[in-house]
């Protein structure tokens, strides 16, 4: 199983990172965005007792992943200050920090955990990434008179839009892929792991180039 002190050694590396690069935006929001995200995936894994989403409780986890877009994009467009690439740098180590430990050589090397990657934790990541940003888009309605509400907005369906490309190609890979020579396990969890990598990678990427 892997242990406490490496996830807490890659948490504290990626803080740190975090706030290095973002200073303005963990202490008020990165922190409290990331674990409210965290806490509402984890609950929401335990809820479905590891297994595959009822009728009745996948209405309930849209319902809480759309309230989490709609809360941050409150957070968001009440702060004094917006930064699209401090957002864009916290998601990115966000990914990246998910990346380093779905590609662990301990979970690596273990069939159940590769399943419960690629059968859990994938699909709810997959609805995640796109519940949540439209829930920020949608909190436009409520949140337009704050002071970087239009702001908030756009950004997040800039981000929906984005998220449909990338995360249809992971569904369709990962997920519930459709072709015999994507369905074997070792192959969809490391493409799941190097999806990750990449996407966080990508936003840090486009965060400093939107900083220049």
């Amino acid at each position: 199983m892997l242990s406490r002190r490496v996830i807490d050694t890659v948490a504290n590396f990626e803080v740190a990172r975090l706030r290095r690069f973002s200073p303005a935006i963990f202490g008020d929001i990165g922190f409290r965005l990331v674990f409210y995200k965290t806490v509402v995936c984890i609950s929401l894994i335990k809820l479905v007792g590891w297994a595959q989403m009822s009728n009745r409780v996948f209405p309930i986890f849209i319902a809480l992943l759309f309230w989490l877009g709609i809360y941050s994009g409150w957070i968001l467009a009440s702060r004094p200050s917006f930064s699209i690439p401090a957002v864009l740098n916290v998601v990115g180590i966000v990914y990246s920090m998910i990346a380093v430990i779905v590609l662990y050589e301990t979970i690596a090397q273990s069939q159940a955990f590769k399943k419960i990657i690629v059968s859990h934790l994938a699909p709810v990541l997959l609805w995640a990434n796109t519940i949540i940003p439209l829930g920020v888009a949608s909190s436009w309605f409520l949140i337009r008179k704050l002071p970087h509400g239009n702001q908030v907005g756009v950004f997040g369906f800039s981000f929906f839009v984005y998220s449909i490309l990338p995360l249809a190609f992971m569904e369709a890979t990962v997920t519930f892929p459709r072709i015999a020579k994507l369905m074997s396990l070792d192959g969809r969890h490391r493409r799941f792991g190097f999806f990750l990598l990449l996407s966080g990678l990508f936003m840090q990427l486009v965060a400093a180039l939107c900083a220049l």
